[in-house]
């Protein structure tokens, strides 16, 4: 006959079958093993992040925003707070409380981004609240980073055909991004694609072709989950000498 009790293993339960005098444990605890320290522990102070779901600006730089909600602060409490965004090696994207101090309740973030070195995707965010650096509540979540590419044209007439080149921002998201090249024949309503290249390591593309002749020309990207559908301006080709808005000289 036999009975079932618990014996502890490593700060844990977990059941024994007790027969004979000899104990035949189970081979799988109730309990898994905890993800992290942070979220293991049953900390005094609770924590939420809403994580951003932001768009950065293909060139110069902005905040995004993510908000923290807390609750078991004490008043006659000091604590400090930390809180960022990460993503992969990259170094972190710090925020910063956008009203002080840090309160019960819900507690808006800034990061300042940067569209040139921020690269669009996921992020995973962190926050923590410590007193006297001993962490007292912590949170994880997950964010996501989105931007629409500028995309430029050039060109200009070579022996081998009219070449176009462009110089798409941010060059971090374009680099191996392919573009197509869509052309409007002098006369014509309808633009087709003529080619297609990839922006290369220096973050530039480039196409050359002899179906480009009299006419307009513009550059799409078709788009990702986080660096989305854009196109350029059209740029008209024209004979050599002619000036007018957006023209690229043939000839």
């Amino acid at each position: 006959m036999s009975r079932w009790t618990t014996v502890a293993t490593n700060g844990r339960k977990r059941w024994a079958a007790v027969v004979a005098g000899g104990a035949l444990v189970l081979t799988a605890a109730l309990s898994a093993a905890p993800a992290s320290a942070d979220t293991a522990q049953a900390y005094p102070v609770t924590m939420t992040i809403s994580p951003f779901n932001a768009k950065k600006t293909a060139t110069g730089c902005k905040d995004i925003y993510w908000w923290v909600t807390v609750s078991g602060l004490k008043s006659d409490t000091s604590y400090s707070f930390t809180t960022s965004a990460k993503q992969g090696t990259a170094s972190p994207i710090t925020g910063s409380l956008v009203s002080y101090p840090l309160k019960n309740g819900k507690n808006k973030v800034a990061g300042y981004v940067c569209g040139s070195t921020r690269k669009a995707g996921p992020y995973k965010i962190n926050a923590a609240v410590r007193v006297s650096g001993k962490v007292q509540g912590a949170a994880e979540a997950r964010g996501t980073l989105k931007v629409t590419p500028a995309l430029d044209i050039n060109g200009y007439d070579t022996s081998k055909g009219f070449y176009v080149y462009g110089y798409p921002d941010p060059a971090i998201d374009m680099k191996g991004k392919e573009v197509k090249i869509y052309f409007k024949k002098r006369g014509t309503t309808t633009y087709k694609v003529v080619g297609k290249t990839k922006v290369n390591s220096s973050g530039k593309w480039g196409f050359t072709s002899t179906k480009l002749t009299y006419g307009h020309v513009y550059v799409g990207y078709a788009g990702s989950t986080y660096v989305l559908k854009a196109k350029s301006d059209s740029g008209q080709i024209v004979p050599a000498g002619t000036s007018s808005a957006n023209s690229l000289s043939l000839g």
